[in-house]
């Protein structure tokens, strides 16, 4: 009869050490069973040590990656943690599945002009077990960088596991759908332009034809290779003249036309700041998309083309008195002040709105200028309106009153800027404001 160790172990032969206490314990006296149970006791413990202490290793038919494929990558371009303004290429590699008793990790990419390369946090929505993320600011001071590119771009993706084990694989990012070569190219392209391409000078009327404001810019090629230059301003379709666009030598100047759509003037005025570009070699097709900031002097003459536009016809408005209104003991604005102005209007129209359009908001909305509904009387009128005014805002410069005209049974949008003496004055003392500077460059009336 088998006795319980034989039960467990078997009956194969030979069973060492084990298989003797076996024997041992069905021969042995009933007062010596109880050591050698002991003795068995202390064989298990040992062997069940061995098998802790020592793991099996990975069969060689099993290779660390065979359970984790690299489902796919991805390439963008995002701003860099360092809030410099600069951006970064982003390689994403995902893997088949969340990793168990493992990590992953990119440790290089490699790649012509690869600059600084660092880890990033998965995108957001994404999970560190199975996406992970390098940025990499390409190396844009070889001048080399911007030309052709065809180079194969790889990262080596390195697997870890819990006993330390590693293994090691290069990931073709070109092979898995990625063109990183262009991506480098066009990052390089855009780096030398942003700030290669310099707006020497802007001239801005408005454009009595259509509802446009357009612009005569002067630029100047710092690049320091050819270039060709396009704007890229308004649908260029069969209707519409096409979009300017020449080739500049190293150092040249250029002037180009670029046209800025109004649209709506009771809306308010487009935000132009800065103007957009296509740019590459002269000869090929653009490479990139770039954006050129306007300088203030040049945002304020656009602004004065804009206000030209959108003024309407045979209308003025003066403000005749303006002065602090106490804020709500329910609603307190601490960046800013309630202004109430009196208007005097005079007009061909019959009938006209002014201030922000309040149709559909709720009644805790606030807009920047509160609107009156008017009825001029020989052609004359009085409104009040609420200007809501910042006192911390970067530009303290006037508001702009938006107006619809009612003519021939149609409203047309309009809009006025209210730079008077009177409101700069109930503004300044408002807000307590001493930048006399600040308020010239803003374009108040008395500044000038």
């Amino acid at each position: 009869m088998a006795g319980p160790l034989t039960e467990i172990l078997g009956n194969e032969a030979p069973l060492g050490r084990l298989g003797r206490l076996a024997e041992a314990y069905r021969s042995a006296w009933p007062g010596r069973r109880r050591k050698v149970v002991a003795a068995a006791a202390s064989a298990i413990g040992l062997v069940i040590g061995l098998l802790v202490s020592f793991p099996p290793a990975r069969p060689a038919s099993a290779p660390m990656w065979a359970d984790v494929p690299v489902a796919g990558v991805s390439l963008r371009v995002l701003p860099a943690p360092s809030g410099d303004g600069t951006t970064e290429l982003v390689a994403t590699v995902t893997t088949g599945g969340p990793l168990i008793e493992s990590r992953v990790s990119v440790t290089a990419v490699s790649g012509p002009f690869v600059g600084t390369f660092r880890v990033r946090p998965p995108p957001i929505g994404r999970s560190a077990e199975t996406d992970v993320s390098v940025g990499v600011v390409p190396d844009c001071s070889d001048r080399n960088s911007l030309g052709p590119n065809t180079a194969t771009y790889t990262a080596t993706v390195v697997r870890t596991d819990t006993d330390g084990q590693q293994e090691r694989r290069v990931v073709d990012l070109s092979a898995a759908g990625l063109d990183v070569a262009s991506a480098v190219r066009r990052y390089c392209w855009q780096v030398a332009s942003t700030h290669g391409i310099i707006l020497d000078r802007i001239q801005a009327r408005p454009d009595s034809r259509s509802r446009q404001v357009v612009l005569d810019v002067s630029v100047r090629n710092t690049v320091g290779r050819p270039l060709m230059l396009g704007v890229v301003d308004i649908a260029d379709v069969d209707t519409i003249d096409a979009a300017d666009s020449g080739a500049l030598d190293p150092g040249a100047v250029r002037s180009f036309r670029v046209r800025v759509p109004v649209g709506d003037c009771a809306v308010g005025p487009p935000a132009t700041e800065q103007l957009t570009w296509s740019v590459g070699p002269v000869g090929a097709d653009p490479v990139a998309l770039v954006t050129t900031a306007l300088s203030p002097q040049q945002v304020r003459e656009v602004r004065r083309a804009v206000a030209a536009r959108c003024a309407p016809p045979a209308t003025s408005v003066r403000v005749v008195s303006a002065q602090l209104v106490p804020s709500s003991p329910v609603v307190t604005d601490h960046n800013g002040v309630s202004i109430g102005v009196q208007l005097s209007l005079v007009s061909a129209t019959e009938r006209l709105i002014a201030g922000d359009d309040e149709t559909g908001l709720t009644a805790d909305a606030r807009v920047t200028v509160t609107s009156a509904d008017i009825t001029l009387r020989h052609g004359r009128g009085q409104a009040q309106v609420l200007w809501r005014a910042r006192c911390d805002a970067t530009e303290p410069g006037p508001p702009t009153l938006a107006l619809r005209l009612l003519t021939n049974g149609r409203w047309t949008g309009y809009s006025v800027e209210l730079g008077d003496a009177i409101l700069e004055q109930a503004y300044v003392d408002a807000c307590r404001l001493t930048d006399r500077a600040a308020l010239r460059a803003a374009g108040w009336a008395s500044q000038r």
